[in-house]
């Protein structure tokens, strides 16, 4: 279900092929198993996983969002809040997410998860001098509890992507997104429409997509709608 590379050799070739149909989570996937092993792209089958939009991710209330806010520490406007939710690895940008935060003179981001890259994160919190600005919430297993605080949700990842689990559940809460323009990812995301692409490893691209939804009249309040639409829509189990 992500998109790390498959071996081409002989063996992975001879077993890819016993079987009688294979099944990915997104086109960018299928396409690098039918190119990689030579299969019949009659056999391979692109199926996203779905995630269950009426209930624990349906849209935010206002009740919501001010209650999450406050756990955090901040009032319902002020600052605006980038999210990331993931396991803290180095495909996931994170570095790159910093690097544009300290460029902007104003926002903040949340980090939610852990993993083998927490304490390099930390360095680079502290090297950009984004102390205060950025808050390491760590493993929860409420998620939903912290990304109702969220005014927009990053994915500044750069490889090894599906279709992101934690990416549909931001757009069908109806937070606005800002996304890598990656296999997988871009699948999902149409740019300016449900949501805006940036290039991968880019900070500085990152950050004009930051400033564009802080300044925003409305425009990304109408991308976050059309987003849950079409979640609901495409990706939803139910």
């Amino acid at each position: 279900h992500v998109s790390a590379p498959v071996s081409r050799g002989l063996f992975t070739k001879w077993l890819y092929r016993q079987t009688d149909h294979l099944v990915t989570t997104s086109d960018a996937i299928r396409e690098h198993l039918i190119c990689a092993l030579g299969l019949d792209p009659a056999i391979v089958t692109s199926i996203p996983t779905g995630i269950e939009t009426q209930a624990e991710w349906r849209g935010i209330t206002i009740e919501e969002r001010e209650a999450a806010r406050s756990k955090l520490g901040f009032g319902a406007d002020d600052p605006f809040v980038f999210g990331m939710v993931s396991t803290l690895r180095s495909w996931k940008g994170h570095e790159d997410a910093l690097r544009a935060l300290s460029t902007l003179p104003s926002g903040l981001i949340v980090i939610v998860g852990d993993g083998p890259q927490e304490e390099n994160i930390r360095k680079t919190i502290e090297s950009l001098g984004l102390e205060g600005r950025v808050i390491l919430v760590g493993h929860t297993p409420a998620v939903r509890e912290v990304a109702a605080a969220f005014d927009a949700y990053l994915h500044p990842s750069y490889s090894n992507e599906g279709v992101s689990q934690s990416l549909l559940q931001a757009m069908s809460m109806g937070i606005p997104v800002i996304v890598s323009d990656i296999g997988g990812l871009n699948e999902v995301v149409r740019p300016g429409v449900d949501g805006l692409l940036v290039p991968p490893k880019n900070p500085a691209a990152l950050a004009d997509a930051m400033a564009n939804l802080i300044s925003s009249d409305g425009g990304c309040e109408k991308m976050a709608e059309t987003a849950r639409m079409r979640v609901e829509r495409e990706y939803s189990m139910v």
